[in-house]
């Protein structure tokens, strides 16, 4: 049983998270589909973080409900791939750079993923329920690779965004390959962490 300070931790992460998931969509929006109604979307950001809070809160609260992990990431999966991929064949083809139009991708499929992931925590289910050794050993292998996919795209678009951001300040282009050349070591390490406890679970 999750202590209750665990919990509200877990929350207070999850909520702005998926703030940022849902204001990423509206720049999306905005830089590859056009959509400028600026107003109605940041409402739209507001209303869907607050109703994802309450769900993920309600959730967490009640402890009670389980879900099968697989079935869970194939139909989650699906949706980050399909919004990705709509977001791919839209900027594909534009002039932007490679890490951009990477950035904006990864971004698109972490916005299905990520919130996913916290609503997974309280819905996880006991070990019992998957009692089949066969069909255990092929949920866990691909478990393990939706787990590795999250972790690669959430540090690539976390990188990427805190070089992006830090790089507006920085007028000098030594400093700007010096900032790239640190994120990405920091970024390198993470994921060979991320990805051991991932292979050792």
């Amino acid at each position: 049983q999750k202590s209750f300070i665990l919990v509200l931790l877990l929350w207070i992460l999850a909520v702005p998270m998926a703030f940022h998931g849902f204001n990423g969509a509206r720049l999306i929006l905005y830089e590859c589909f056009g959509n400028r109604d600026d107003d109605a979307m940041i409402r739209w950001v507001f209303a869907l973080s607050f109703v994802y809070g309450v769900v993920l809160g309600m959730l967490m609260l009640m402890g009670n409900q389980t879900v099968s992990p697989f079935l869970y990431w194939v139909i989650m999966l699906v949706q980050a791939l399909a919004v990705a991929h709509g977001v791919s064949t839209r900027i594909l083809k534009s002039r932007h750079s490679v890490l951009w139009k990477m950035q904006r991708i990864s971004g698109s499929f972490l916005l299905v993923m990520v919130p996913a992931y916290f609503l997974f925590i309280p819905l996880n289910a006991p070990p019992e329920m998957e009692a089949n050794f066969l069909v255990a050993g092929i949920q866990g292998v691909f478990l393990t690779a939706v787990y590795i996919l999250l972790l690669l795209c959430a540090l690539f678009h976390a990188g990427y965004g805190v070089w992006s951001v830090m790089s507006d300040y920085l007028a000098s282009t030594n400093l700007r390959k010096g900032l790239a050349a640190l994120v990405t070591f920091i970024t390198l390490i993470f994921a060979w962490i991320g990805l051991f406890k991932t292979l050792s679970i």
